[in-house]
């Protein structure tokens, strides 16, 4: 029953390990971004300056458009980046529930003791079978488990959530921008815009690749773990079987014969015991088995 319940919680501190991992990661992304992006910011102000205001209606408003899709990306980089804060909590808090996983996992590999069952006897608590299992600490300690991880799990996946739309925001933005259109600004406008789009497409995309990896990777992290599934029930039940052994071995049989003899012109049939080796086989039925076990059902 414990090697089962180990089997059960272990993987799901391997999870919790995994997302710690890619919220590591965050922090060192949002930093990359940032360098990215300031060196495009000093783009924009180069053309603004040397585009001045001596240039064709047309490409005014293609420049405008172009300033207004890195301004919206540079914003969604500026709300993206306040997860680089929230994500050290959520740490955090993964942190605590893969502590009480471990915890119920100790709790599963400590041993029932003879004293603890004749204590329960003499209280007369043990009127059932299944009574047993509530000596293991990890019987009560794991509905207790699964309540906190499912109070727990919420903020983790909001998280996770808020931070995949705000990078799928700045991914649209990204797309929007490289897909700008300049062949009809002037030359030199269009040398300015084609090179900033340049440094989007050589520094910022990678890195918004790497944002969306890290969103993808959490989130099918998240969902693999059933905790987050919906509710949970513990219950605490007998199984029992019936065992048997058959046997078969040679035993001593015994028939009748007859000897027949003639004496004085008389016959006469005298019955005598015969004993031989004959093959006998039975099914011999042993106590019924019953064993106690814990009943976790994910729903």
């Amino acid at each position: 029953m414990t090697k089962g319940l180990k089997s059960l919680l272990t993987p799901w501190t391997s999870q919790f390990t995994n997302l710690q991992q890619e919220l590591a990661n965050v922090s060192t992304i949002f930093d990359n971004l940032d360098k990215a992006t300031s060196q495009i910011q000093d783009q924009l102000k180069d053309l603004d300056r040397d585009i001045g205001a001596d240039v064709s209606q047309q490409t005014m408003e293609t420049l405008d458009k172009f300033n207004k899709k890195v301004s919206d990306l540079l914003s969604f980089q500026k709300e993206l980046a306040q997860f680089k804060l929230t994500a050290g909590q959520i740490t955090a808090t993964i942190n605590q529930m893969t502590d009480l996983v471990n915890t119920v996992i100790d709790a599963a590999s400590a041993p029932m003791t003879v004293d603890a069952l004749i204590q329960m006897a003499m209280r007369g608590d043990l009127k059932d079978i299944a009574d047993i299992v509530k000596l293991l600490k990890v019987a009560t300690d794991l509905p207790d488990l699964i309540r906190q991880l499912q109070s727990s799990l919420p903020s983790v996946a909001d998280f996770i959530t808020n931070f995949g739309q705000k990078s799928q925001q700045i991914r649209d933005a990204l797309a929007e921008i490289l897909a700008q259109d300049i062949s009809g600004l002037e030359a030199k406008a269009k040398a300015r815009v084609s090179s900033i789009q340049a440094l989007f497409q050589g520094q910022v995309v990678s890195v918004v690749d790497k944002i969306s990896a890290t969103f993808s990777t959490a989130s099918k992290l998240l969902t693999t773990l059933p905790i987050g599934r919906g509710g949970v029930s513990v219950d605490i039940k007998v199984a029992s079987y019936q065992r048997w052994s058959f046997i078969s071995m040679d035993m001593p049989c015994l028939r009748t014969d007859h000897l027949k003899f003639r004496l004085g012109g008389f016959t006469r049939s005298v019955p005598y015991p015969e004993f031989y080796r004959c093959p006998y086989s039975e099914k011999i039925p042993w106590p019924n088995h019953h064993i106690p076990y814990i009943a976790i059902k994910f729903t």
